[in-house]
């Protein structure tokens, strides 16, 4: 967060010097409080904006490693199409996301229900009797670094560990019989 930290006072020294060096062109007190204002938001409003993607930029090139946080019980698992659309003044479009769906067990024996993207799970068909999820997350490997920046890209990762036999191969292609 230090990137983030001089970013900000980089955006809060310039907006102190454009105003300095503004402040004779209008006479009036009025017009010099209300210019100096719109300078000093826009400038700081870049500042925080340019702070925020040097932070992510910065903690994408330091070196990460990914740990091992969770494990859990698996009760139910399901794939699901999430279809969704927006529409504005007679435009619009459609798309779909896949997601997984599943129950896990909790360790005081309740029962939750969670959604994950597809793209950060992996599954495995080994579970045998006992399906599982595994929750890994992903951080910078040096602590001392962590001051500097962070991980722009989602932290976590899902192993699914399913009984043998509960994904189907099928194919099906459509040629116009």
């Amino acid at each position: 967060m230090i990137t983030f930290e001089i970013c900000l006072a980089l955006g809060l020294a310039l907006s102190a010097l454009v105003i300095w060096m503004n402040v004779d062109d209008y006479n009036d007190f009025w017009s010099n409080l209300f210019i100096g204002g719109i300078l000093f938001v826009f400038i700081m409003a870049m500042s925080f904006l340019v702070g925020v993607v040097v932070t992510m930029f910065v903690g994408d090139m330091l070196p990460s490693k990914t740990v091992r946080t969770d494990e859990h019980g698996l009760v139910a698992m399901e794939d699901q199409n999430g279809l969704h659309g927006d529409f504005f003044l007679g435009t619009g479009s459609i798309g779909s996301e896949w997601k997984f769906a599943y129950y896990e067990k909790g360790d005081d024996g309740s029962v939750k229900l969670k959604v994950v993207d597809v793209e950060d799970a992996k599954i495995f068909e080994d579970g045998g009797d006992d399906p599982r999820v595994v929750v890994y997350k992903k951080e910078l490997a040096n602590k001392d670094l962590k001051r500097w920046g962070v991980l722009g890209e989602s932290h976590y990762s899902y192993e699914f560990h399913i009984p043998q036999g509960s994904i189907t191969n099928q194919f099906k292609l459509d040629l116009d019989k």
